[in-house]
């Protein structure tokens, strides 16, 4: 059985307690956020395609990888303050923690990067691609940026504070993204597949 280098690398102390810090903003803002634009009700709007909008809402790329990332800071989090504690090579911890570096290489980064600037060049041409204008009437400007800027920027700054180095086989981490862009992509055929039969 070949034994595999860990992804990332060990941190100094001084980095250690700017991840931490991080990691703990980045949570509180993305779990607030989430709070104000999932509790924004749209079904009552007279116009369909607005008060359908709240079950739509949920197949969008945008929740998807907002989801894995209000689960992937605490899981960061649990490796760094194990990292702190100076258990770093603990078996189980480093298990969670090459898992961890998996999902943010193959799934949350390029993912959250793809999003964020396809929205805001689509913003920016025509606001009408990306949902009824009347949507956003309900979203505060700041949620948006909370959603696509702040996320991206998350991301950016994760990559530069984690050491990390290549993996040796690179073929788990493009299975974990085809199985990703798998799932997703899965998800219009259901939806069309409902609404040929009716269904909401």
């Amino acid at each position: 059985m070949e034994i595999t280098k860990p992804i990332a690398l060990p941190s100094g102390c001084v980095l250690l307690k700017i991840r931490i810090w991080f990691y703990t903003l980045a949570w509180l803002h993305l779990v607030f956020t989430a709070i104000v634009s999932l509790s924004v009700d749209m079904s009552e709007d007279k116009d369909p395609r607005v008060s359908a909008y709240i079950n739509i809402r949920w197949k969008l790329i945008t929740c998807w990888f907002n989801m894995i990332a209000l689960a992937y800071f605490p899981i960061c989090l649990y490796c760094d303050w194990k990292e702190w504690r100076g258990m770093w090579h603990v078996q189980r911890v480093a298990s969670i923690r090459q898992l961890k570096d998996y999902v943010m290489t193959s799934i949350l980064f390029p993912t959250t990067m793809f999003a964020d600037l396809m929205f805001w060049r689509i913003w920016h041409k025509d606001l009408s691609l990306i949902a009824p204008p009347k949507i956003f009437t309900y979203l505060p400007y700041w949620a948006q940026h909370s959603l696509h800027t702040v996320s991206m920027l998350i991301m950016l700054l994760d990559l530069l504070l984690v050491p990390r180095r290549r993996p040796n086989n690179l073929t788990p981490g493009i299975c974990l993204m085809m199985a990703f862009m798998l799932t997703y992509m899965a998800i219009p055929v259901a939806l069309w597949r409902s609404l040929d039969q009716g269904l909401p």
